[in-house]
């Protein structure tokens, strides 16, 4: 049965209808530059009907709000998400490349080129003048200032790896800090959605911390329903690159931790995943469990995987396709055979041996804490504590390489190219032979040559320096030197007249052979692939040149992609003013009629009940 005042139900259901429609049009403009905030709009229906009296059809009994909800587009979340990840990734490679270009990218002109041609145009001084004591000291200066060039540049990367190291922790703080603010949003919407309302403000500051969380590493975002004890329960998960990071109101935590190993005194040593690494690198762990997490996986994207290239990128260059000859697994030692040409300046103190199984196509990572050469160069025995399954090794078909490889070229493979290019240049000048042993034509080594007192002393002209002072002739490793510790012999150096110009001890002051063949040194082809050291210095400017182009391309291009779905979501989420301005005049008006409606409804009971009567 109807109330007796029914119609003023039926008109006031009309006026909170109208004044939710004006509360939720205010919200809309009040945060329409909200970083993340979705357009929000009054769910409205019309109330249940009430049967006539005679049975005969029903009557309305005005109109309710059963929600509010919000205009969010799913799909292009996870688009906009996805792009986001490769454009945190080369943003940060192009910064980077960036930094690497200003160490590298002059070497070409004024850098190490330069100071190589200035060494060499010198020595033409002692083609004429061998005895001459100014051109002898001006020719080891300027080799000094090659060596320091060098040193300057690799010390630099060496700083940017550090720095890169020091980005990788900070990131992880911030993606832990983005998933626990995630996972205490899922609690507080989980708490407030269980009486059944929309929590639609705190779903927009979850959905703009995933964004966020986006650029830092690759994620996907699911919400899922399920029933729990008779009711249904939403649960809000992130996985960052397959693996649950965020479930419900529980967060994982990514940590760092130094690659570490205990060698066989039980000693901690450093672990190198590139023999030209700082110590101590970090590799990413989830905190609860210790894994190290894949961060080299082929689908890991976002700023973190642009960092972690920058710092371990080494072009693939490893010792690869070494395989197992035996394995003691009483002391550890695991004997390997080298294919021709494998690197030899493995760090000896410690690294990273990763093993490749065909029968399960798994590769198997493992510590090795000492790394030693065998006799002939052809073998080498590493020490591995306590492998599981230390089976694998003699497996059919296993390979392996000594240091994980990465096919970036960050700043490891950099490092390296500094590293044989002082090395192939200290070889030539010091036996007059490339890096792999062969002869240039027409040139005679500095430790075949004589110096002005007629001795042969077989000393290099360069060398490199342990704790400080060279190394004796007897431990001299070319594999050992790097352009950190490469410099001209301070004998030498200091004593300009052992400088070696002469071919024979009884060639006299004026024998200027040796000197006088290091002018084919500079112009050899064949001494780089490249071609002449210039050619090979130039090679170096032009692959960073390159590389530094296409990230840059890849991030402006992924930037616009990101831009361009960005305004897609923004055209269905986003606060339209002349739209919430329509809204707003269609709310009023309908205010107002309510209004109107019960000032009529009222003047008609005020006639029936107070005037008939009279």
């Amino acid at each position: 049965m109807r109330s007796s005042f029914f119609e003023f139900n039926v008109a006031a259901s009309a006026l909170f209808t109208a004044r939710a429609g004006l509360d939720t049009v205010s919200h809309n403009v009040a945060n329409a530059s909200a970083a993340g905030y979705s357009r929000q709009y009054v769910k409205q229906r019309a109330a249940q009907p009430m049967p006539l009296n005679n049975g005969r059809g029903m009557i309305g009994t005005g109109s309710e709000v059963y929600g509010i909800g919000q205009w969010r587009d799913i799909y292009l979340d996870g688009k906009y998400r996805e792009k986001t990840s490769v454009l945190g990734e080369y943003s940060a490679k192009s910064t980077q490349l960036a930094l690497i270009e200003r160490v590298m990218g002059e070497m070409s002109d004024t850098g190490l080129s330069a100071a190589i041609t200035d060494f060499f145009n010198e020595l033409k001084n002692l083609e004429t003048s061998a005895n001459d004591s100014t051109f002898r000291a001006n020719a080891l200066e300027l080799g000094d200032s090659f060596a320091a060039a060098a040193r300057t540049s690799y010390e630099t990367l060496l700083k940017q790896q550090s720095d890169l190291n020091a980005e990788v922790k900070a990131v992880v703080t911030v993606i832990n800090d983005i998933g626990q603010r995630i996972a205490n949003l899922n609690d507080q919407i989980f708490r407030y959605e269980i009486r059944g309302d929309a929590a639609n403000d705190l779903r927009d500051e979850r959905a703009r911390l995933t964004d966020e969380l986006s650029r830092y590493v690759n994620i996907e975002a699911a919400e899922t329903e399920s029933s729990e004890g008779g009711t249904t329960v939403r649960r809000y998960t992130v996985s960052i690159n397959g693996h649950e990071f965020v479930r419900g109101s529980q967060a994982e935590t990514l940590g760092v931790a130094e690659r570490r190993a205990t060698d066989a005194n039980g000693d901690a040593v450093s672990v190198y995943r590139n023999p030209e690494d700082n110590p101590g690198l970090y590799d990413v762990v989830w905190a609860a469990t210790g894994e190290i997490m894949d961060v080299y996986h082929p689908n890991l994207t976002g700023e973190l995987r642009g960092l972690i290239d920058a710092r371990d990128g080494n072009n693939d260059d490893a010792i690869k396709g070494a395989a197992a000859v035996s394995y003691d697994d009483t002391t550890g030692e695991l004997v390997v055979s080298l294919p021709a040409g494998a690197r030899r300046d493995v760090n000896p103190a410690g690294g990273v041996i990763a093993v490749y199984d065909p029968s399960t196509g798994r590769v198997t990572e493992y510590e090795y804490t000492s790394f030693t050469y065998n006799a002939d160069g052809s073998t080498a025995t590493l020490t591995i504590a306590n492998p599981s399954p230390n089976d694998l090794f003699t497996r059919a078909g296993v390979s392996m390489s000594v240091g994980v490889t990465t096919d970036y070229k960050g700043v490891p493979y950099y490092l390296d190219q500094l590293n044989s290019l002082v090395r192939t240049f200290a070889t030539a000048v010091n036996y007059g032979q490339r890096l792999d042993g062969s002869a240039i034509p027409g040139v005679i080594g500095h430790a075949d040559g004589y110096d002005l007192t007629g001795r042969n002393t077989a000393s290099p002209l360069f060398t490199y320096l342990e704790n400080g002072a060279a190394v004796s002739a007897a431990n001299y490793d070319i594999y050992r030197m790097t352009a950190a510790n490469f410099a001209v012999n301070p004998e030498i150096k200091a004593n300009p007249a052992l400088l070696a110009a002469a071919s024979e001890a009884t060639g006299g002051v004026s024998d200027n052979r040796v000197v006088l063949s290091f002018a084919n040194i500079a112009s050899d082809g064949s001494l780089f692939r490249e071609g002449n050291i210039r050619d090979y210095i130039i090679g170096i400017s032009s692959t960073l040149g390159t590389d530094a182009k296409q990230a840059d391309n890849f991030a402006a291009s992924y930037g616009d992609i990101t831009s361009a779905i960005d305004n897609q979501r923004a055209a269905v989420s986003g606060v339209d003013i002349n739209e919430e301005m329509v809204s707003m005049i269609k709310y009023q008006q309908q205010y107002q009629a309510a209004a109107k409606l019960i000032n009529i409804i009222d003047g008609i009971y005020d006639l029936t009940i107070n005037q008939l009567g009279v």
